[in-house]
């Protein structure tokens, strides 16, 4: 009979089933214990060969720059976290006069607390990813290599070389498993004082964790959603999975036949994903959605009822009306929000409604043609589309008066929205 500790133990590098010697850990388990604890210390204090990886990064074709952060040393790194967020003396200037300025995205390798993953990783993920920015039209700042950083020093090189947007990859604290673990921190907008909440994170990259290329592909996916949305952070939800299911699902048309073929007792409540996506963001802010039928409604397949949506599939004839009419009812009165049946005439919520569709639609990574669709909007869709996609656009200003998106001179700007529920 095979041991299932043993099965445990092949699925995972945590310690588990480690057994035992008495009352102690087996002789085999503690000498690996102490080999992975110096492999971890290893990693921190390994002097980060900067030369080393611009050759790398040079043989890719892309040009480099040297920077460092305040701490002058490893040790003064370690003890001072907020050094290793600052630039050196004079390093600003060299940035703000590089050739490169003003490009679309400043990828930054930082040593972090593993140089040991930066020496291992970064070049090669750089080779993945740097494709797919191309492929997404995305210019490149020269690759800046930093010294002693952490992964706030990324929003000082990003302003200072006035991208659109950072990726800083860096070397993570090192674990017992893992001592080269590299991470991405994805900001948009980078500028001194940017918080972490307004970052997104892609970790674990190296090959016993997350590969180079699904770490690209995730890495450009939230850049790409990034500008889009405009916002990194707790606003933008990382969907690059969804995505790389559908590009993966017919590589193998006999199991996509089989599955197909086979009676399913789950099916899902609504057919079409970008329905079923809406929906479950709508049902997320707090408005009720149901299934039901909607004959002789203003938007074909949608009624209000009670505060929330019901929804007719198969009338629905544009899908993007529900973020339309789910509009309505974010930026309706909340005193009365729930009561409602009918959407209202105020001329202010009509205007903040199409402000918030708008945004919902980058929030959920859609076009926002599938809202502003040619058969609304009495053929003003593209113009509709155009305002929004400048600074401000109709309705936006209730939205700020309501406190749901910044004013015009704060950041992150409209369409990042504070609150979906007035």
């Amino acid at each position: 009979m095979s041991d299932p500790w043993t099965e445990l133990r092949r699925l995972t590098p945590a310690r588990v089933a480690l057994g035992r010697a008495g009352p102690a850990l087996p002789t085999r388990e503690v000498l690996a214990f102490a080999l992975d604890h110096a492999r971890a210390r290893d990693a921190v204090h390994l002097p980060f060969d900067a030369a080393a990886v611009a050759a790398q990064i040079a043989a890719l074709g892309l040009p480099t720059l040297t920077v460092a952060s305040a701490a002058p040393d490893r040790a003064a790194y370690l003890r001072r976290p907020d050094l290793g967020r600052r630039l050196a003396p004079g390093e600003r200037t060299r940035l703000e006069t590089s050739p490169s300025r003003g490009a679309d995205v400043a990828i930054v390798i930082a040593d972090g607390l593993s140089s040991a993953a930066v020496h291992a990783h970064a070049a090669a993920l750089i080779a993945a990813l740097a494709p797919r920015l191309g492929e997404a039209g995305l210019s490149l700042a020269d690759v800046v290599l930093a010294h002693q950083a952490r992964v706030a020093l990324g929003d000082a090189i990003g302003e200072a070389l006035a991208a659109r947007i950072v990726v800083l990859l860096v070397g993570e604290r090192p674990g017992l498993s893992s001592p080269d673990s590299l991470g991405a921190y994805i900001t948009l907008g980078p500028r001194v004082g940017r918080t972490d909440a307004e970052r997104n994170c892609v970790s674990n990259i190296r090959p016993a964790g997350l590969d180079y290329d699904a770490a690209a592909h995730r890495i450009s996916w939230l850049t790409g959603a990034a500008l889009r949305l405009g916002a990194t952070g707790v606003t933008l939800k990382d969907d690059s999975g969804l995505e790389t299911a559908r590009l993966a699902a017919p590589a193998v048309p006999q199991l996509a036949a089989r599955t197909a073929a086979r009676p399913s007792s789950h099916r899902p409540e609504f057919a079409d994903p970008a329905t079923a996506r809406m929906v479950a963001f709508i049902r997320e802010i707090g408005i009720p959605v149901e299934r039901g039928e909607a004959i002789g409604a203003l938007l074909p397949g949608i009624l209000v009822r009670r505060g929330g949506l019901v929804v007719d599939e198969p009338r629905l004839a544009w899908p993007g009306d529900l973020l339309h009419e789910a509009g309505h009812l974010a930026v309706a009165d909340p005193a009365r929000r729930g009561g409602l049946d009918d959407v209202g005439v105020d001329a202010a919520e009509e205007m903040a409604s199409l402000a918030w569709s708008y945004a919902a639609a980058l929030h959920l990574g859609l076009d926002p043609a599938v809202v502003f669709h040619p058969h609304g909007y009495r053929g003003g869709s593209d113009a509709l589309i155009a305002a929004f996609a400048r600074p401000g656009g109709p309705g936006v200003p209730m939205l700020q008066y309501w406190g749901m998106a910044h004013l015009a001179k704060e950041e992150p700007a409209f369409p990042h929205m504070l609150r979906w529920l007035r």
